[in-house]
């Protein structure tokens, strides 16, 4: 259950990497490439492929997440995970791990105006001490 938790992690945050960089997206273009990388099993692929297809335009990164709090759920029930405090406290870093990855989503998505990078001059060019 750890290891597929983790699984589900690495492979929110490389979903997010391969919306933000060039590279990542070379290397996974598709569902396939997560499949053979061991991020993800062929019936995940079938229920990310479907959620493709009926809400293409939205971005996928917090299924994964979603499925590990499923696991961390399922786990409190089998007696796996002592008490509900355990399971609070996972599945808060889960959800703030993805808000943080919806935030590095949204550096990508959003620009910074020109002039934003011209005003943070060093202090020497302007003459200060």
């Amino acid at each position: 259950m750890r290891r597929t938790i983790m699984r589900y992690v690495c492979l929110c945050l490389t979903m997010i990497f391969t919306m933000n960089s060039p590279r990542v997206k070379k290397r996974f273009p598709t569902l396939d490439h997560f499949v053979e990388a061991g991020l993800l099993t062929d019936n995940e692929k079938f229920i990310m492929n479907d959620l493709n297809a009926k809400f293409p335009r939205h971005s996928k990164h917090w299924m994964p997440i979603v499925w590990a709090a499923s696991i961390v759920t399922r786990a409190r029930k089998e007696g796996r995970i002592r008490d509900d405090f355990a399971v609070k406290t996972i599945i808060d870093e889960l959800n703030k791990f993805r808000g943080q990855c919806g935030l590095l989503l949204s550096y990508d998505t959003i620009s910074v105006p020109l002039v934003y990078t011209q005003v943070n001059a060093p202090l020497w060019l302007c003459g200060a001490p």
